[in-house]
């Protein structure tokens, strides 16, 4: 059925249709085969080329783990072999294990066991334990060479990796183990660097398929078992290299799995709709070019087709035109200047061009002549429909309703507006018979109404205007005006609906008497002014303001507001400048002076009148007089000013006791110490080959005790006063305190900028080191953060410094909660407001915390 359909079709169709179907089903077919071949070939080199690019991805990370775990590996192999660790005496190997975690200050923990698993010597200071029912303990005990364990910290709460590796003597014999322990962040920090657009993410599991690095540490926290997740299941199966899947979500990814020597799996995974992106894209593309080339082709075949028939075309239209009436001068010239230049053709064409145009040339001059003849009445008719149309218009478009009667009282014509304002039609009220009684149903009005038409009609006038109640159809009772016109063959009746406008009047009547309420009792002073400076109006409580005993008195006192009731004239100028730019002024303080020289304080509430050209007629608006506020105000500014001085004497009074204390300290303390030392280094050195083991060792723990006391001596002396602060500036200070507070505490502490030009005076100096001080200290204590960051900034004005964390943050309006602590972080502010300044502590729970301050310099 189909091919009999477009065999039908086919043959019904013109030579242009057919000869252009030949064309395109030749040249179409080719030109998608080519396209379709090479857009394969580039398709596969795009895949191919991404999966490399996911592979050499995760061979990169692979590498830099492998590097990471080998480094530190061959660093402990080292170690367990030192004479000193084989040893297994406590003193020696407690001395190398500090060296090493000196050396690698992220190995929180290095500790060497006996092999009933009790603790020889650790690097920290954490009494002994007993590690007998450790996993890594046993496999090293069993002659496992290195054994690595992602577990829970039991010390720090953290995950952790556990490195133990069997200590053996001199003949080979495993007589110990020795492990270290570091945070797993370390190894997260390795896969964070490896970027892979903006949906690829790499991450590494332990054997037992835990998630021991992520890019989010968060994954990492709890050591996940993700043995179920698609990549993992299959590379413990066996499988390695490229392989797809899809997530929870139904989101589809590709990932490049491989396995690490000691068991543990490195993949890299990215979203399939980011990978393949340039596949699809250049689908798309190609796609596109397909479908532009065979449009093309097709525009191209129509052309030349088109252009073959052209002739054809052309005499087929003239023709028709003749045999579907066609016969207008316009047409027919035309059809004569289109077969034109064919008459002098050669073929066959030419010939039929040629009688064409000989035959129109006869048809036009008999045309001719009857569209003369027809123009007249045309031109006739025109005129009277004209006529016609423009009072059908009139009538129809007037807003006013129009009723037509003849001389018996039938209704001839009744407008849109009509009905619209009354809902009568001609069905309706057909005569005025009809309509009187609709209209006016009470009797003794409608003979009102009927006496005052006739009489208008009896008198000379040809105009009568009138204002009735009418009832319409609905039944809503209407204010109507009517204006009747008498005629020869009966009335016009005009009528207009003036219900609305006579609320509107007596809604205005009522509105003008409650605005007079209004103003005339109000609390606040009311007025207007033009702006020359004259007053138009004022309320009682204006007046009053003024010292005036009446509105009228004060209107007729003041004659220029300007220089009469501004006590600085230019305030005036200053209002008119705001109010004409904004328009609206919500609050315009200004001083006021009383008719009897009083000063007070005024806060204005105005805007502009225009008229409808925009010009400016007059300003109103209301007054509040705030005399008393404004004085409060003033003594809570000067009360502020008093504590802020008070403030900063007492900063000063603190800063000159740390500078004394930290000084005795010094002087007097440190060197006591520092002598005790000495004589205590001297007794162990005489001692050496005396003394008993148990007093070399009492003088070994005296000596590191006043070692120890010596560092908190010295740390105290810097927080007191840090020396470095008086000799080489803020900045330097900072950083050096920075330094110490990454040492102690174990996080990151990094101080940005250089020392101000030329230097800051003291007092400021003293302020910004305490502020930053005690921030850096509410980090350590309370945060939880991995990373603090200063930055200090100065110009010729003022200077800056931001203290920022990245720990856990807080609710500032938990803070701000009556009896809940935080001295801290309002000793801050007041240090800041203490040098003039202003600081400002911005924190969200779960997005660390900034501390900013400026201060003038």
């Amino acid at each position: 059925m189909r091919s009999k359909a477009w065999y039908q079709f086919y043959s019904q169709a013109g030579l242009k249709t057919r000869l252009l179907i030949w064309v395109l089903a030749t040249a179409v077919p080719l030109t998608v085969a080519a396209a379709f071949f090479i857009s394969s070939r580039t398709l596969g080199i795009i895949e191919s080329s991404s999966h490399q690019n996911l592979e050499n991805t995760q061979q990169l990370l692979t590498t830099s783990v492998s590097q990471w775990l080998d480094t530190h590996t061959k660093a402990f192999l080292y170690f367990v072999s030192q004479a000193d660790i084989i040893g297994m005496k406590s003193e020696r190997q407690r001395i190398q294990l500090k060296k090493m975690a000196a050396y690698y200050p992220y190995m929180y923990l290095i500790s060497t066991t006996n092999l009933r698993g009790i603790n020889i010597a650790r690097s920290d200071e954490s009494p002994m334990i007993d590690y007998s029912d450790r996993l890594w303990f046993h496999q090293a005990k069993s002659g496992v060479p290195i054994t690595f364990e992602s577990v829970i910290s039991r010390t720090t709460g953290n995950p952790v990796l556990v490195v133990s590796m069997p200590i053996k003597s001199e003949k080979g014999e495993i007589i110990g183990v020795g492990m270290f322990a570091m945070h797993l962040e370390s190894l997260s920090r390795q896969v964070r660097v490896t970027h892979l657009g903006k949906t690829g993410l790499a991450y590494v599991v332990d054997g037992e398929n835990r998630l021991i690095a992520h890019p989010d540490q968060n994954f990492a926290e709890a050591l996940h078992n993700v043995g179920a997740y698609p990549p993992v299941a299959a590379l413990r199966q066996g499988h390695r290299g490229i392989m797809s899947f899809k997530d929870e979500s139904g989101q589809s990814w590709l990932a490049h799995v491989n396995a690490m020597e000691n068991g543990w799996g490195i993949i890299v995974q990215q979203k399939e709709s980011e990978l393949l992106g340039p596949r699809r894209i250049f689908q798309q593309m190609a796609l596109a070019i397909v479908i532009g080339a065979v449009l093309i082709l097709i525009i191209l075949s129509w052309w030349v087709v088109r252009k073959t028939m052209h002739p054809i075309d052309i005499l087929t239209q003239a023709v028709s035109g003749l045999t579907t009436g066609k016969f207008s001068h316009s047409d027919l010239e035309a059809m004569r200047m289109n077969t034109k230049d064919m008459r002098f053709r050669n073929d066959e064409i030419g010939m039929l061009a040629d009688s064409f145009y000989q035959m129109s040339e006869q048809l036009q001059e008999t045309l001719s002549n009857l569209q003369e003849e027809l123009a007249e009445h045309k031109r006739i008719d025109a005129e009277l429909e004209k006529e016609k149309r423009i009072l059908s218009n009139i009538l129809e478009n007037d807003p006013s309703g129009v009723a037509l009667i003849d001389r018996k009282g039938i209704f001839q014509y009744l407008n849109p507006e009509f009905t619209h304002i009354t809902g009568y039609t001609l069905q309706d009220i057909p005569t005025e018979k009809d309509w009187l009684p609709k209209a006016y149903p009470d009797t003794d009005y409608r003979r009102h109404v009927v006496e005052t038409y006739r009489r208008n009609r009896s008198s000379t006038i040809k105009t009568a205007d009138a204002e009735f109640k009418m009832t319409c159809k609905d039944g809503q009772v209407k204010d109507v005006e009517f204006r009747t016109t008498f005629i020869e063959d009966g009335t016009v009746n005009v009528l207009n609906d003036v219900t609305e406008r006579r609320r509107a009047e007596i809604a205005l009547q009522e509105s003008e008497e409650k605005y007079r309420n209004i103003f005339e009792n109000a609390l606040e002073g009311i007025y207007q002014s033009t702006p020359e400076g004259r007053l138009l109006s004022a309320n009682p409580a204006f007046a009053n303001m003024y010292g005036s005993a009446s509105a009228e008195e004060m209107m007729h006192d003041l004659q220029n507001i300007r220089h009469q009731l501004y006590v600085n004239a230019k305030d005036r100028d200053r209002f008119i400048e705001t109010v004409e730019k904004e328009d609206l002024i919500e609050q315009f303080e200004v001083q006021f002076q009383k008719k009897t020289g009083e000063k007070i304080w005024v806060s204005l509430k105005s805007r502009v009148i225009r008229d409808a050209a925009g010009k400016t007629l007059y300003y109103e608006g209301m007054a509040e007089n705030i005399t008393e506020r404004k004085r409060v105000e003033a003594e809570i500014q000067q009360k502020s000013e008093q504590l802020r001085e008070l403030t900063w004497k007492l900063s000063e009074i603190e800063e000159n006791e740390r500078k004394t204390i930290s000084r005795e300290l010094h002087d007097q303390i440190g060197q006591n110490l520092a002598i005790l030392g000495l004589n205590l280094n001297i007794l162990q050195t005489l001692m050496a080959d005396t003394a008993s083991d148990l007093v070399q060792s009492r003088l070994k723990d005296s000596i590191a005790l006043v070692k120890q006391t010596t560092v908190d001596i010295r740390n105290l002396i810097v927080d007191l006063r840090s020396p470095v602060l008086d000799d080489y500036g803020l900045v330097a200070a900072i950083k050096l305190y920075g330094e110490q507070c990454a040492f102690r505490a174990g996080i990151d502490v990094s101080v940005q900028g250089t020392e101000p030009e030329p230097r800051l005076p003291a007092h400021i100096e003293n302020a910004m080191f305490r502020i930053v001080q005690e921030a850096l200290t509410n980090i350590i204590k309370h945060a939880q953060a991995t990373e603090a960051v200063v930055h200090i900034k100065a110009d010729a004005a003022r200077l800056y410094v931001s203290i920022a964390d990245n720990g856990i943050g807080y609710n500032p309006a938990e803070i701000a909660k009556p009896g809940v602590q935080g001295l801290g972080l309002r000793t801050m502010l007041e240090r800041a407001m203490s040098v003039g300044g202003r600081g400002e502590i911005l924190s969200n729970p779960g997005a660390g915390t900034c501390v900013f301050v400026e201060v003038p310099v």
